[in-house]
C-alpha cells in the first residue's frame, strides 16, 4: 500500500511576523483610544461653549431688564410707593414665572424671601437694612417684543432703599438713592444677576458754579459728583429729575 503525504506550500509563520501583528494590534488600540479621547474633548468643549453662551445671554437679559427698570424709575415722581411695595412696573407678568414653556416654575415669593434673607444676614445697619420689593417680572420675549428671540428666559427685578440714608425707614427714600437687582432665569438652572445703585439728581461738571446745577437749594454730594434737590425741611426730596447709575456690577 502506498502511503500518501501532502505537503503544504505555505511557508511557516516567521517569529518576526507575529511580533509585527502584535505591534499592529497595539497601535490600533492606541489610535482607537486617541480617537475616543478626541471625541470626548470635542464634546466637552462644545458643552462649555454652550454654557458660556447661555450665561452670556442671561447676563445680557439681566442688563436689559435693569435698563428698563432705570427708565421706569426715572419717570416716577416719587419712589416711596415702590419702596413700600404698593407700586410696580408696567412690565409685570408674575404668572409667567410658572407658565413659561421650557422653564422650570419659579417661586417669586420664595426668591424674594431668599434675597431678603441674604441681605439681612450681611447687614450691619439695623433699621436701615434694605427691604426688597418685587418691581418688574416677565419673559425676555415680552420685554423685547420678539417672541422668537431665542431660548426662553424669565426676568425679575427688585427695588430697595439704600442703606446709607440713615432715616431708619427702608420704605422711605430720604436721599434720592435706591438699589436695583435684576435677575435672568434660563433653562437648566441658568441664573444671572446684576445689581445697580441708582441716584436721582442733576449732573454737573467741576467747573459748574455752586448752586447752578440744581438751583439755589441744591447741595453737592460728598463725592462731588452730583447735586440733590432739598425741600424746606432740608431733607433730599425724591422728585422727578435726572437719574444716574452709581454702580453696576455682576452678582454671583
Amino acid at each position: 500500500m502506498r502511503e500518501c503525504r501532502t505537503h503544504s506550500t505555505r511557508p511557516p509563520l516567521d517569529r518576526d511576523d507575529g511580533v509585527a501583528l502584535l505591534l499592529a494590534l497595539v497601535l490600533l488600540c492606541l489610535v482607537a483610544a486617541l480617537g475616543s479621547a478626541l471625541v470626548g474633548l470635542t464634546t466637552t468643549e462644545r458643552a462649555m461653549a454652550g454654557n458660556q453662551e447661555t450665561g452670556a445671554r442671561g447676563r445680557y437679559a439681566a442688563d436689559a431688564l435693569a435698563e428698563r427698570v432705570v427708565l421706569d424709575l426715572s419717570s416716577v415722581p416719587d419712589w416711596n410707593p415702590i419702596l413700600a411695595g404698593v407700586s410696580s412696573s408696567s412690565f409685570f407678568d408674575e404668572a409667567a414665572a410658572t407658565s413659561t414653556p421650557g422653564l422650570d416654575p419659579l417661586d417669586l415669593s420664595g426668591l424674594t424671601a431668599a434675597l431678603q434673607g441674604v441681605t439681612d444676614e450681611a447687614s450691619i445697619v439695623g433699621a436701615d437694612t434694605p427691604v426688597w420689593r418685587l418691581f418688574a417680572a416677565g419673559t425676555l420675549a415680552a420685554l423685547t417684543g420678539m417672541p422668537r428671540a431665542g431660548p426662553p428666559v424669565f426676568l425679575a427685578a427688585w427695588v430697595a432703599d439704600d442703606d446709607a440714608d440713615g432715616d431708619g425707614a427702608p420704605g422711605v427714600d430720604a436721599n434720592g438713592t435706591v438699589e436695583i437687582r435684576a435677575e435672568a432665569f434660563g433653562a437648566s438652572g441658568v441664573r444671572q444677576a446684576v445689581q445697580i445703585t441708582l441716584r436721582r439728581g442733576a449732573l454737573y461738571s467741576p467747573e459748574t458754579p455752586p448752586g447752578e446745577a440744581g438751583g439755589p437749594d441744591a447741595a453737592r454730594d460728598a463725592d462731588g459728583l452730583a447735586s440733590i434737590m432739598r425741600d424746606e425741611s432740608g431733607i433730599p426730596a425724591s422728585a422727578p429729575g435726572p437719574v444716574r447709575v452709581l454702580t453696576w456690577r455682576d452678582v454671583r
